[in-house]
């Protein structure tokens, strides 16, 4: 084996690059809105949320207590994620690596691989459930592929299956789909005639039961909201949809050529074939444990894809497992199409990178993901002019409004424009037009205002927009004791622009809405 500072070199300095690279997009791009959403949460901690378990707020509150509220503040979790993902995965390959004098290839392979792939660009950088979930899930595979290299019922096997248990736990504190990674790493000892054994010992069951106790506020936070995060998210993934089965499969699988690049996801699939197809020796077993858990987690996707559209990260948690699989079957995959697969893994980050942070690409506002992000500031500090002048200006008494709430249809809205407002204020989202979230948890606009007070809306500038404010306006009035609530009607207050390099992509409508007048 050669020295240890051969050995780690070159994926340590693969990695510190990566890293700056997404220090440098976690700077200068906005936030989307799903991120203001989780930083939303992160300001009302709490042990569970309705869309997801929350370890990601957690993450975002430790950033944002030493940046601040800043774009960095509520990254900087998801970016540390992207460097324990990228140590577990190296460390793994390393440990199977123990057939060459110097494993450094096969590591640097593995960094790489995880610099250039754009679903681990955006996924480390994005402060989303993913980030966390990927490093647990790495830490995960490392700590039960040291479990099972141990003798089986031995006191080093079950201290390992117990760390395997506090990496599941964490996992499913990111993600419910967390527990079909545990799922399929039973699959696969179950499937493994030398390995099947190992699930007669304590430990992989003392691990459940060390993960079911992190866990469990989760649990507990459920059963006291009725169990809606669970409820959410089991109709998310298995509700009915209408459509074309066919279409929905090609779109989960097409999702993954674009997140992983075509050739790199190609070349995946194949190492997870090899995998499952050769038992040799024990680092063979161990990847065919691996192999079995990738193939697991996209046979419940394609199951869920049948009846719904299923979300083309959904699947992020086997990446943890085809990188190091891909990256040890150096034998099995010509050399070119790796290093071709890499180039236009890299090729189209950079492109990605270039086009969050310059908008180099010519597409149209719809067409681009990104513009979700964009323009927020301009329509915050319209917003909060015209707030300031609701309070100034009344020649009756000198206030026409005691009191402005921002608010918003959508929490996406909401989110984003609370970050975006002067020292970040509450913004309420009435979600009349859009679906339930964790607003619905919150105490509603209408438990805070008072008589003289005013609703200022932000919807969209369109006629759907206004038929939510006439909505919103007759809910106010009803709940404000109003004789005839039906009669009420919102004040136009302006537009609020969003603009990004001279385009219009997406300005919404403020709506007035006095209470109690």
């Amino acid at each position: 084996m050669g020295s240890s500072k051969n050995n780690w070199s070159s994926p340590l300095v693969i990695t510190a690059a990566a890293t700056l690279v997404r220090l440098l997009l976690a700077c200068t791009v906005p936030l989307v809105p799903d991120e203001t959403y989780y930083w939303e949460w992160s300001r009302h901690l709490a042990t569970g949320y309705f869309d997801h378990p929350p370890l990601i707020a957690l993450c975002i509150r430790l950033g944002t207590t030493i940046f601040g509220d800043t774009r960095i503040g509520v990254r900087i979790g998801a970016i540390i994620a992207g460097a324990i993902a990228t140590w577990a995965i190296v460390t793994l390959v390393r440990r199977w690596r123990t057939d060459t004098p110097d494993a450094t290839p096969a590591t640097s392979r593995a960094a790489v691989l995880i610099a250039t792939i754009p679903l681990s660009v955006v996924g480390f950088t994005l402060a989303t459930p993913d980030a966390p979930l990927l490093a647990a899930v790495a830490m995960l595979l490392l700590l039960v592929d040291r479990a099972l290299a141990a003798p089986a019922r031995s006191a080093v096997a079950f201290r390992r299956w117990c760390t395997a248990g506090v990496a599941l736990g964490l996992a499913l504190c990111s993600k419910y789909t967390a527990v079909l990674v545990a799922l399929g790493i039973f699959i696969g000892l179950l499937a493994h005639p030398r390995l099947r054994r190992r699930l007669a010992e304590p430990g992989p069951y003392v691990a459940v039961v060390i993960a079911l106790a992190i866990f469990s506020p989760v649990i507990i936070w459920n059963a006291r909201h009725g169990w809606v995060s669970f409820a959410f998210q089991l109709h998310h993934g298995l509700g009915r949809h209408g459509g074309s089965p066919l279409a929905r499969e090609l779109n989960l699988f097409g999702g993954q050529l674009a997140l992983i690049t075509p050739i790199i996801a190609i070349l995946m699939g194949m190492a997870v074939w090899r995998a499952v197809r050769d038992r040799n020796d024990l680092r063979a077993d161990h990847q065919f444990v691996w192999g079995m858990t990738v193939i697991a987690l996209f046979a419940v996707f394609a199951l869920s894809a049948v009846r719904k559209p299923v979300e083309a990260n959904w699947p992020a948690p086997a990446l943890a497992a085809m990188i190091p699989l891909l990256a040890m079957a150096d034998t099995a995959i010509p050399r070119r199409w790796f290093t071709g697969g890499v180039w236009l893994a890299g090729f189209c980050a950079v492109i990605i990178s270039a086009h969050a942070m310059a908008g180099i690409l010519p597409l149209p506002p719809r067409r681009d993901p990104l513009t979700q992000a964009r323009g927020w500031d301009d329509a915050a500090t319209r917003m909060h002019a015209v707030r300031d002048s609701l309070v100034r200006n009344d020649p009756t008494n000198g206030a026409h409004c005691h009191r402005v709430w921002f608010t918003a249809d959508r929490y996406q809205d909401a989110s984003a424009l609370a970050f975006a407002l002067p020292d970040h204020p509450f913004v309420f989202a009435l979600n009349i037009g859009g679906r339930h979230n964790q607003y619905d948890l919150w105490p509603p606009v209408a438990a805070s205002f008072a008589s003289g007070d005013c609703v200022l809306l932000a919807v969209d500038d369109s006629p759907a927009g206004a038929a939510v404010a006439k909505r919103a306006s007759q809910i106010m009035a009803m709940l404000s004791g109003a004789s005839d609530p039906q009669q009420a009607t919102p004040f136009d207050a302006g537009i609020a622009p969003r603009q990004y390099h001279g385009h219009n992509i997406g300005a919404r409508r403020l709506w007035d809405i006095p209470i109690g007048r």
